[in-house]
């Protein structure tokens, strides 16, 4: 089954919540959530880059979906 099958299938069945955060490349780290996005933001352990440019548009490197369950 692909993953946004499964996130949806959860959201449909069941009360827990999936967000979306950006993680460091090399796994020190998750980025804190930000409306106002720094283009140059880094880990502040390796310095790796939290985004990438794709056909001009910035995506994060590497991100990860948490789960959670109960409120």
């Amino acid at each position: 089954m692909k993953p946004d099958a499964v996130e949806n299938l959860i959201k449909r069945r069941s009360p827990v919540v999936v967000n979306n955060h950006d993680v460091c490349s090399n796994g020190c780290m998750m980025f804190e959530q930000k409306e106002i996005v720094d283009v140059d933001e880094k880990c502040v352990f390796c310095q790796s880059r939290r985004y990438k440019v794709v056909n001009d548009t910035l995506k994060p490197e590497y991100s990860m979906k948490l789960v959670s369950i109960g409120g």
